[in-house]
């Protein structure tokens, strides 16, 4: 019989708040970059780290490789590396076993309370003591550790092996790979107080209490017991084994077969049959976990949703890094608690993904987190992203330059507006902004009409810029390399303030930039549609929403007041004028019925009107994506 011995805890317990450990004021350490060659998609990056590190892009983008890679310098648990982890060019059938993937780790002292760097390592400190001469300084004296890991063929094994150096120093990034290395390897000693543990997307804390490396079973191997208690203990539990046994007709009918299992010889035959583990240690491999909603029972975790599984095995993987950092005190030791995680928010919620990022940045050490998650995002500091994208085959990243963010103002805009409240845009392929609701609902429909797909297929992002502040957005989009586009209105108040803020941000102005495109002759999107001939689409869209006819309207508002106390006159005003007058009281009731109307009308070059169509072609060209629908 197994897992005799369970945990049980609540959801409220669970999910509640974890006060950090404080640190003692002692030098500890932080990886600040990292540089990969080809390795995977990774064919010349680098990546600087902090504390908190959230990878964002889009899937095979090279951000799992990343963390594989970081993985196959540091990591916990061998790793077997094929032919497949090194880099293949985009014109190559198979990878040259001349070719080597090489990873840079730079780590420099820290303080342990406010995490911030230092210039040196305290004299007679354990990562003095542990790294000895192979500590340098860089060209600004300041010292750090820099290790190099080359995963390259080996001829005799027939198999890629790795090997580890110190560095000498730390060049440009220009001129990395020429960095000289010295002879003195870096041991699994030298690492091991750094070692990365990484939890990919599979992590499944129902398969931790089996796996024998899992962070729960190196918890309770161990039970911290004392020797007394453990033979106290394995008394009580050879007698319960003893009675369930003795007790048991069907064990006993079972024993009385099994005493036959050598048919040859059975003189010295001696079988017993075991129901309770009578060893602690074969005890703890028994361990379960069960958990319970409000007001609902227990039941073995095995038996709940992955989210629940997977939230677990990172709670688990918390209170093992606080436990080792308590150990290490203990003994004088440091380690620093480095881990890689990928898509922790998969399974979860959008409230559960909130308090997981919560849970995560309460973990000491640090952490680096692959995530798609807009809750993630939104909790984050703009100096926390690194954005992964794929061009031409080979992965680029890139960081917010948050220096230039002078104006608090500013910033907090861009935090509060943007990362906050429409965190999915840090994963959108292209953003197009424009000021209105009709826009901001009708966009999207011509948008399928043209590509016959839906934007959030194409990865874009159509957002509603309220007030004409395209400033965070443009900003964000540049900084990220995210293509970015704007769709104006020709006012020349909207005009003036738009380049004004093109401007601020070194850009060209509106009439001289191929990402604006402005609607003709100042008008509005609503004029626009009335002034290119869709009336009858618009009447149409009226009637089928509102049961309502553009004659109907205009007998009963003749000579009523519009805004600014203009006395409407649809005698001398026209027809037209009463389908503006309808379509702008109604913005949000007919924007999409409108432009599905305009989608289908006969005339297929029609079906997308021809400013629209302009800005979509520059977007086909740019993704290369084809046309499939109407427009000119």
């Amino acid at each position: 019989m197994r897992r005799l011995c369970s945990i049980h805890f609540g959801y409220e317990i669970a999910m509640s708040s974890v006060k950090p450990v404080p640190m003692p004021n002692e030098c500890g350490v932080k990886i600040v970059q990292v540089r990969v060659s080809n390795f995977r998609s990774l064919e010349n990056i680098e990546v600087d780290l902090d504390d908190l590190t959230l990878l964002i892009g889009a899937n095979n983008s090279g951000k799992t490789s990343f963390l594989d890679a970081l993985h196959a310098a540091i990591g916990v648990g061998r790793r077997v590396l094929m032919k497949e982890d090194i880099h293949l060019k985009n014109h190559e059938k198979d990878v040259p076993k001349s070719r080597r993937s090489v990873i840079d780790l730079r780590v420099q002292p820290c303080r342990d309370d406010t995490r911030e760097l230092l210039d040196s390592f305290p004299r007679g400190s354990f990562w003095t003591h542990l790294w000895g001469d192979m500590i340098t300084q860089d060209d600004q004296i300041h010292e750090f550790i820099g290790i190099r890991t080359v995963i390259e063929w080996d001829d005799t094994r027939t198999e890629y092996r790795m090997k580890r150096k110190f560095l000498k120093k730390w060049n440009l990034f220009s001129e990395w790979l020429d960095t000289d290395t010295s002879e003195i390897a870096a041991s699994s000693q030298h690492l091991e107080p750094i070692a990365l543990y990484y939890m990919n997307a599979q992590r499944d804390i129902d398969a931790d209490l089996r796996a024998s490396g899992s962070f729960w079973r190196r918890l309770v191997n161990d039970l911290g017991l004392s020797e007394e208690l453990v033979t106290e203990f394995e008394t009580i539990l050879t007698d319960v084994n003893a009675r369930i046994v003795k007790n048991s007709p069907i064990l006993n009918h079972l024993h009385q077969h099994l005493v036959d299992i050598d048919p040859v010889d059975t003189s010295q035959q001696n079988i017993g049959i075991t129901s309770v583990a009578r060893h602690l240690r074969d005890l703890a491999q028994g361990i379960d976990i069960h958990f319970a909603t409000v007001d609902a029972p227990f039941f073995p975790l095995a038996k709940h949703g992955m989210g629940t599984r997977s939230l677990a095995s990172i709670l688990v993987f918390r209170a093992y890094a606080k436990w080792m950092g308590s150990q290490s005190e203990k003994n004088s030791n440091k380690v620093h608690m480095l881990l890689a995680l990928e898509e922790p928010e998969a399974h979860l919620h959008p409230q559960a993904q909130r308090a997981l990022f919560g849970h995560i940045k309460r973990m000491p050490g640090q952490r680096i987190i692959s995530t798609h998650s807009p809750y993630f995002a939104g909790q984050a500091q703009l100096e926390d992203f690194r954005l992964f994208q794929k061009l031409g085959g080979q992965s680029k990243v890139s960081k917010l330059d948050v220096s230039v963010l002078e104006d608090k103002k500013y910033r907090r805009k861009l935090e509060q507006q943007i990362i906050q409240t429409r965190g999915d845009i840090l994963f959108c392929r292209a953003l197009i902004l424009f000021e209105g609701e009709t826009e901001e609902l009708s966009m999207p429909v011509f948008a399928k009409a043209y590509w016959g797909q839906g934007i959030h297929e194409l990865g874009f992002n159509f957002v509603k810029v309220g007030g004409g502040d395209y400033a965070p957005f443009i900003w964000l989009a540049m900084n990220l390399k995210i293509k970015w586009y704007i769709f104006s209105d020709g006012e020349e108040r909207t005009i003036n303030s738009l380049d004004n803020t093109l401007k601020k941000l070194d850009q060209r102005e509106s009439h001289d930039n191929d990402h604006v495109f402005v609607l003709p002759n100042g008008n509005n999107i609503e004029k626009y549609f009335v002034a290119n001939g869709y009336v009858k689409e618009i009447e149409e869209a009226l009637y089928q929403e509102k049961k309502l006819s553009v004659d109907d309207y205009m007998k009963e508002h003749e000579g009523q007041q519009r805004r600014k106390s203009i006395i409407r006159n649809y005698k001398e005003e026209g027809r037209d004028a009463a389908v503006l007058d309808i379509i702008n009281e109604n913005k949000t009731d007919l924007a999409i019925p409108v432009a599905t109307a305009i989608t289908e009308t006969e005339n297929l070059t029609r079906r997308v009107p021809e400013k629209i169509a302009e800005l979509f072609e520059k977007i086909s060209i740019d993704f290369g994506i084809p046309k499939v629908g109407g427009g000119p």
